[in-house]
């Protein structure tokens, strides 16, 4: 009987843990000339829902992205 709770519990963990591959793209974007950060620009992974928006300093985090291969797209004003 202790044995099936500790394989229970086991088998919970893997399975949850299985569940959970996620990953976070985090970086920052800036102008190619100027090299100058691009303020409030969108960056977003084509075919997908995945996006941010970067911060003051260029700076942007997406999160909880599913395992697999995207394409980048970054799109701004000015």
């Amino acid at each position: 009987m202790k044995s099936n709770k500790i394989l229970f519990i086991v088998l919970f963990f893997i399975v949850q843990w299985g569940f959970s591959q996620t990953g976070t793209l985090r970086g920052f974007i800036y102008e190619k000339g100027s090299r100058e950060p691009i303020v409030f620009g969108n960056i977003i992974l084509k075919g997908t829902n995945y996006g941010a928006a970067s911060d003051m300093n260029g700076f942007f985090t997406i999160s909880n992205i599913k395992p697999g291969t995207y394409t980048a797209s970054i799109q701004y004003i000015g």
